[in-house]
């Protein structure tokens, strides 16, 4: 409630109903939800009460998420933490990754922590468009926010060159070039907030030898960014520069805010 108040936007709170659920306890289902909801409302102390509605549904969590955003033009879909977090349907997709994959806006995952300010932010960086589309919806949604860009690099073949001398002067050369490489589309990916309207103060960028995963899980640990932004094309889920174990473990049980967003 604390961003829509911050963007001065108006704020639909969903709760979809099981198909499931038997028809005569839907009504009071849907009760029960209006009534925790309007608590929580309560409990913020919202000023504006007219920016904010509630509406329940019943049918398929993420096909009423995305078409309802879709209806009301949203700017941003918010899941909040619950149980439904990390459980798998008979598709192995939860909603949130179907959300991601089938929505046409930015998805926020909101933890439980205290702070309701965005002010350092971390964006995984691999200086594609989704790279960039990151950036631009981060300079959006937090302006002004402290920023880390985080870029993994690998030196290939490294472990088949014949001789620990050759393997060190080739991996030493190779990985001076590929920094060189790196401080170059870093230096665009930066510059390029100019086309979106946006002042960007120099962001401290870290580039690190490794795999992109475990780069990415190390920095959130390191540098406990209140809000961690990942760049995806959505088609076959999030970026393959990040997909994988760790990352799905960061969005089910996330150190921190993440929001994903979509090149397109």
């Amino acid at each position: 409630m604390s961003i829509a108040s911050q963007h001065g936007a108006r704020l639909l709170f969903l709760h979809v109903i099981s198909e499931h659920v038997p028809a005569n306890l839907r009504e009071r289902v849907a009760h029960a939800a209006r009534q925790e909801i309007e608590a929580v409302i309560a409990t913020a102390c919202v000023v504006d009460r007219q920016s904010i509605d509630i509406q329940i549904e019943i049918g398929q969590s993420a096909e009423k998420i995305i078409s309802t955003a879709d209806q009301i033009n949203a700017d941003l879909i918010v899941f909040g933490m619950h149980q439904d977090a990390g459980i798998e349907d008979d598709n192995s997709e939860t909603n949130f990754e179907k959300v991601v994959r089938f929505g046409h806006q930015p998805v926020l995952v909101v933890t439980d922590q205290e702070s309701d300010r965005y002010d350092k932010v971390m964006i995984g960086a691999d200086f594609s468009v989704y790279s960039r589309r990151a950036l631009q919806a981060t300079l959006s949604f937090v302006p002004g926010a402290d920023l880390d860009i985080v870029h993994a690099f690998q030196v290939p073949f490294s472990a088949f060159m014949p001789g620990s001398e050759t393997r060190d002067a080739f991996q030493e050369q190779h990985e001076a070039d590929l920094r060189e490489m790196v401080d170059r589309e870093m230096e665009l990916l930066v510059s390029s907030a100019a086309h979106y309207g946006c002042h960007l103060e120099a962001p401290r960028r870290i580039v690190k030898q490794g795999e992109p995963v475990a780069v990415l899980r190390d920095e959130v640990s390191n540098l406990r960014p209140d809000l961690l932004v990942l760049g995806t094309h959505g088609r076959v889920g999030l970026s393959h520069m990040l997909i994988g174990s760790v990352a799905e473990a960061i969005l089910n049980q996330p150190p921190c805010d993440v929001l994903v967003v979509k090149a397109w």
